[in-house]
């Protein structure tokens, strides 16, 4: 198990922004104003970290050029959604009633060089959903939880602007361009 966790704190030096970290957990209290509902789409939807998890990890055993970064932002979007599970039960939701997975939108590409676009472009998806999440927290009333809430949501937005630069870096390098 320990080496397992060495692993994985490798993979988020590479591939999580480490200068971010995340939220100390807490105890939600049931009177907060913070709607679980708000954290579903980013949790598993056709922008979701469930869908990244499964087109990342799809690619990787397609694209082998390029299997070690796919695999690696894939591993960090699985603490990603992780963090939201744990956070939309810690706020009342259930992940059970929710886990349809069929036709989430998993986007493969024709070449890896599209398969990096098509991962530019959902990164970019996630951080204007996280955005939005932002902007209704903006209006809860100053607690604990939705200090938490802000931080986890900043800490993965951190991230996501990172894969988006090793991405776009993927495509210069392997392309050629300098």
């Amino acid at each position: 198990m320990q080496e397992y966790q060495k692993d994985l704190n490798k993979n988020d030096q590479k591939f999580a922004d480490t200068s971010v970290k995340y939220p100390e957990e807490i105890n939600f209290s049931k009177n907060t104003d913070i709607s679980y509902r708000w954290f579903y789409k980013s949790y598993n939807s056709n922008t979701s970290e469930i869908q990244a998890i499964l087109q990342y990890t799809t690619q990787h055993s397609i694209y082998s050029n390029i299997a070690d970064v796919l695999i690696g932002i894939g591993i960090t979007e699985m603490h990603h959604a992780k963090k939201l599970g744990d956070l939309i039960i810690s706020l009342g939701g259930e992940l059970n009633s929710m886990q349809d997975y069929i036709g989430i939108g998993v986007k493969i590409g024709n070449s890896w060089q599209e398969a990096v676009k098509l991962n530019i472009e959902g990164e970019h998806a996630a951080i204007k959903e996280y955005n939005h999440i932002l902007r209704s927290l903006q209006f809860c009333k100053e607690s604990e939880e939705k200090k938490y809430c802000i931080d986890l949501v900043n800490k993965l937005i951190a991230d996501e602007k990172l894969h988006i630069k090793i991405l776009e870096n993927l495509l210069k390098v392997k392309s050629g361009v300098r």
